[in-house]
């Protein structure tokens, strides 16, 4: 892992072509960044079997029986431990509060570090 290349944590909910699209991107040096991490809220996706496939750390925070404030608490808390320049929602079936999406904020660019694609 290179850390002068942007570092990007992937959200995303159900089979991952998206993610899967990122990884084989980078893997082909189309894009230039790293993926630190996969987030997923739904246990058992196949989105995960991508992720490794790629050796990428996953994230299972599966949101039910959550309110949306704590299984956001507990994103939050799972990504501390990494540095993030960028998310990406690829297929994420989640919307974010407007005090998650403040956490991202980047006061240079005037915009979130949030970029939501969908297949």
């Amino acid at each position: 892992m290179n850390k002068s290349l942007p570092s990007l944590v992937v959200f995303a909910s159900g089979h991952g072509t998206n993610f899967k699209a990122l990884c084989e991107a980078i893997e082909n040096k189309q894009l230039m960044a790293h993926i630190s991490a996969l987030v997923t809220n739904v246990k058992e996706a196949p989105v995960i079997k991508v992720a490794q496939q790629f050796n990428i750390k996953v994230f299972e925070i599966p949101h039910t029986n959550h309110t949306r404030a704590s299984h956001e608490a507990e994103i939050l808390k799972a990504l501390e431990q990494l540095e993030i320049d960028w998310i990406i929602l690829a297929g994420y079936i989640r919307l974010f509060t407007a005090e998650f999406v403040q956490k991202f904020w980047d006061p240079t660019l005037k915009v979130a570090r949030i970029i939501n694609i969908h297949p």
